[in-house]
């Protein structure tokens, strides 16, 4: 080989070993930035998704105002509320043709729950069944409410009388 090729292939070899380095540089840095790519995108889907929820959330809470509204209204939201709660029994049982004391009122917490509920107690009387009708209308009270004891008792043939404890759920979850 003259001297000339020689040159020309070390030349040749000396450009091939800078290309195929330098595309090796090149190749190196294109994996890096998809590495970093691949991580952005994922902080971006997380971040995507939870924006998502919020306006998922956030529509749902919209939606349900009046639900949560009609839910509310069967507990009583704290426990001054009950004076509420007496005054209508006490409305309704004139309507119902009984005469009603209220005999306590007392607030309980359910050790096993830790739920918060208002215990009332209350005699009323009536025929048997006016006092029966009361009692169911009781039971029926669009309230979270536990009738605990009924006791109904004959004071003549036309004449009852009725011992009611029940005890009403008071709101403890908005706290």
């Amino acid at each position: 080989m003259n001297s000339k090729t020689t040159r020309m292939a070390i030349v040749a070899l000396i450009l091939v070993v800078v290309s195929g380095g330098v595309f090796g540089l090149v190749v190196y840095k294109v994996l890096a930035e998809g590495d970093k790519l691949e991580a952005q995108i994922s902080v971006l889907e997380k971040e995507k998704a939870r924006e998502e929820s919020y306006f998922r959330l956030q529509r749902l809470a919209e939606d349900t105002v009046d639900d949560r509204k009609q839910l509310a209204s069967y507990f009583l939201e704290r426990e001054s509320n009950s004076i509420d709660f007496l005054n209508r029994i006490e409305a309704l049982a004139p309507q119902m043709n009984v005469t009603l004391k209220t005999n306590g009122l007392e607030l309980l917490v359910d050790k096993g729950t830790d739920s918060v509920w208002v215990e009332a107690s209350f005699t009323f009387g009536g025929t048997r069944t006016q006092v029966e009708n009361f009692i169911k209308m009781l039971e029926n009270l669009p309230y979270t409410l536990r009738v605990n004891e009924v006791d109904l008792m004959a004071r003549s043939s036309d004449s009852w009388n009725a011992d009611v404890i029940l005890q009403v759920k008071v709101l403890t979850y908005d706290k």
